[in-house]
């Protein structure tokens, strides 16, 4: 009996450790609940990346609403949506999502702000216990276990891009943790081995601009000769005989375009990769300050279009090595004058390009820049091969 007795003692202290500890474990996760009415306010808070973007770069402070309707991930915006009994409702900004359980309701997106409908008529008044439970998650952490939520992944592109842009952020997330256990060397190797990879078509590309150059040299001064002596179909055909002589057609120069079209699919997965790891948020590198925005160093009093109101370093790398390319960059079967157009052309490129990315993130011009430096290197033993 006192064995029993004993037993009782025992367990019941244990009961209430085990009750209390569940309890403290459940409120230390409470599930986010979310008045209707103050919906936007939350989203605004914990959803949206309140960064100051612009001009392209604005694209990572949008906000988008879909309906997750029988696996089927669906866009929304002014068009009503009725939400059925298993839908879900979900706004994803740049790195987060919050999925909501269905409202029985009918909801729109417009002008950035969540709107329920009730009877096709803005609903102006909820009872004070209406609340919408939901939870948040971060895109980067979803995998395909995670059945239609997956798709939230790279959701703009077309489905081939969408499968190379998640096979090479597991890429990229495997070497940053086996290989250089650092975000930022993690990029600047990213870039290295792009290159690398690509070293058989920059040849290909090197090889063909020169065999363009090289027949351009040979058949212009003929062209230029029939277009001065004759008109319509007599110089067509004449125009035409000179091709055939040379082995090529009228489009010869649009050869190089093949090998220079052939990387893109892997960029644009590249720099999606980039823009939406939350893994680079607080990410910082020597005077950059996170990895996931520019590196800003300088606050201006003034707003240019398109490029902000701070003063960004790497744009300005960026620059300075499109233009020493530029300067550097030769060919032994273009004339002078072709030579000339050809750095001007790499020039006017690359300041074009350092004003476009001139707001986006840091990560992204790392990669750009690094890119630009290997390339350059690449070039000196390629160009005469």
């Amino acid at each position: 009996m006192l064995y029993t007795l004993s037993r009782k003692l025992i367990a019941v202290p244990l009961i209430l450790i085990s009750l209390f500890y569940t309890t403290f474990l459940t409120a230390s996760t409470p599930s986010p609940v979310l008045n209707i009415t103050t919906i936007n306010d939350y989203i605004d808070e914990n959803i949206k990346d309140n960064y100051n973007f612009f001009g392209l770069a604005n694209y990572y402070g949008k906000i988008r609403v879909f309906i997750l309707h029988e696996d089927t991930l669906i866009s929304i915006s002014e068009t009503p949506y009725f939400l059925h009994q298993k839908d879900k409702l979900i706004i994803a900004g740049r790195y987060k999502a919050l999925v909501i359980a269905s409202t029985s309701s009918t909801v729109s997106f417009s002008k950035e702000k969540l709107i329920f409908h009730n009877n096709n008529e803005i609903s102006q008044n909820f009872y004070a216990d209406e609340s919408i439970s939901g939870r948040i998650i971060v895109k980067s952490n979803l995998t395909s276990a995670d059945g239609s939520l997956y798709n939230l992944k790279y959701w703009h592109l077309w489905s081939p891009l969408k499968y190379l842009s998640n096979f090479t952020e597991k890429l990229f997330v495997g070497l940053n943790d086996n290989v250089t256990k650092n975000w930022a060397i993690n990029i600047i190797f990213f870039a290295f081995l792009f290159k690398f990879f690509f070293i058989p078509i920059e040849i290909l590309l090197s090889r063909s601009k020169r065999k363009v150059a090289y027949i351009k040299n040979h058949i212009k001064p003929l062209l230029s000769d029939v277009t001065a002596r004759k008109t319509g179909a007599e110089a067509h055909d004449e125009l035409m005989k000179i091709y055939r002589e040379a082995g090529v057609t009228p489009f010869y120069t649009l050869r190089p375009l093949i090998y220079t079209i052939f990387p893109m699919p892997f960029l644009i997965a590249i720099f999606n990769v980039l823009g939406d790891s939350y893994q680079l948020s607080d990410q910082s590198f020597w005077w950059i300050n996170d990895l996931a925005y520019p590196d800003s160093i300088y606050k201006l009093s003034f707003e240019i279009p398109l490029m902000g109101n701070s003063l960004h370093l790497l744009p300005v790398f960026m620059l300075l090595i499109s233009t020493m390319s530029a300067l550097l960059h030769s060919s032994q079967n273009a004339k002078l004058s072709i030579l000339i157009n050809q750095k001007v052309n790499i020039f006017l490129l690359g300041a074009l390009f350092s004003i476009i990315f001139y707001p986006f993130p840091a990560a992204l011009i790392l990669f750009w820049v690094s890119t630009t430096i290997f390339g350059s290197i690449l070039q000196q033993f390629i160009k005469n091969d």
